[in-house]
């Protein structure tokens, strides 16, 4: 089913701060929600991850990530959506943020300061910067919706066209410490990902292989302090990467624009989920209008002639993943 939300539920600036949206099934039966923002040539999704409450939880870390871009006029943003009233929040920004004069009087919060204030249910809070805000840290004492991006991303700063960029991001606890990403189909030019520590001395041991030729790649991040994180270049679409850590990390892929390499895209920005949390059965949604081709990447812990698209068995190369047991096709 799709649903078009009216433009007065966008939180286009920061004094936007009642424009939160809840969705909720009766019986409790399982649905997934995908939020779009579309137009022609400018768009980005994120799947929204559901409320949790954990009984044994105190409090909730969530950190922001952004592109590595400044442009005049457009900023990196944090989005905060109260999911329950009376929820403590305590927000440590890497740089000057503009915000509502309801969280304070002076409009905005100072880099490297803890600020705390209090939120309500589907109460909206912007965090604006025309600098990246990757590490931005946020603490509450009850669940949110937490959201990062940009208004309009250049990936690399020369590489001409943006776009828009949005990820919803999950608090700390369900961060995880195995991944698999296929680089972005089509994109010559490569991607950026990004791995970022939820605890201080964190190892993660990074391999990546070259379909193509079966060249192989190994580079070992350390991460000394929780939200550290470290961002790589990753090269050209074909390579297939896996990330082990020896404590929960998060990881996200950012696109290029259009002028970085001779194929056509803008950024966009996506969350890799661990191994950990890997499914058996998934259901998704494809936007058609103004897009004429879609991929999809698959990574599979088990025998690969048992997966099924649509009922069809898939007919694809696949291929084995360095330094784990593991198998992909994009």
């Amino acid at each position: 089913t799709e649903v078009f939300l009216p433009p007065h539920y966008v939180v286009s600036n920061v004094t936007k701060t009642n424009n939160g949206l809840a969705i909720k099934t009766e019986g409790g039966k399982r649905i997934s929600v995908s939020v779009s923002s579309h137009y022609e040539y400018s768009s980005d999704s994120y799947l929204a991850l559901p409320l949790i409450a954990y009984t044994s939880l105190e409090e909730y870390i969530y950190y922001a990530v952004t592109p590595d871009t400044n442009i005049t006029g457009l900023m990196n943003r944090v989005l905060l959506v109260g999911g329950y009233d009376n929820t403590t929040v305590t927000v440590t920004p890497t740089e000057d943020v503009d915000v509502s004069t309801v969280i304070n009087q002076d409009g905005y919060l100072l880099a490297d300061q803890s600020y705390t204030f209090s939120i309500n249910r589907l109460q909206t809070i912007l965090l604006e910067s025309k600098f990246p805000l990757t590490g931005t840290k946020v603490v509450t004492s009850k669940p949110i919706t937490f959201l990062s991006g940009h208004q309009c991303a250049v990936v690399p700063e020369s590489g001409g066209s943006c776009d828009f960029a949005i990820e919803q991001f999950p608090p700390t606890i369900n961060w995880g410490k195995t991944f698999i990403f296929p680089m972005l189909s089509s994109r010559t030019g490569g991607s950026y990902f990004t791995l970022m520590a939820a605890e201080g001395n964190t190892v993660a041991d990074l391999w990546c292989s070259l379909i193509t030729n079966n060249a192989n790649i190994s580079h070992q991040l350390i991460l000394t302090n929780a939200g550290e994180y470290k961002s790589l270049e990753i090269a050209p679409d074909d390579v297939v990467c896996s990330i082990t850590a020896d404590k929960p990390v998060l990881v996200s892929v950012l696109g290029t624009s259009e002028n970085a390499d001779e194929n056509n895209g803008d950024p966009l920005l996506f969350m890799i989920p661990p191994v950990e949390q890997y499914s058996t059965n998934i259901s998704y949604t494809i936007i058609n209008e103004h897009f004429n081709s879609s991929f999809v990447n698959l990574v599979v812990t088990g025998d690969y002639n048992d997966i099924l698209m649509d009922d069809i068995t898939l007919s694809s190369q696949w291929s084995p993943i360095l330094a784990s047991n593991l198998t992909a096709d994009n």
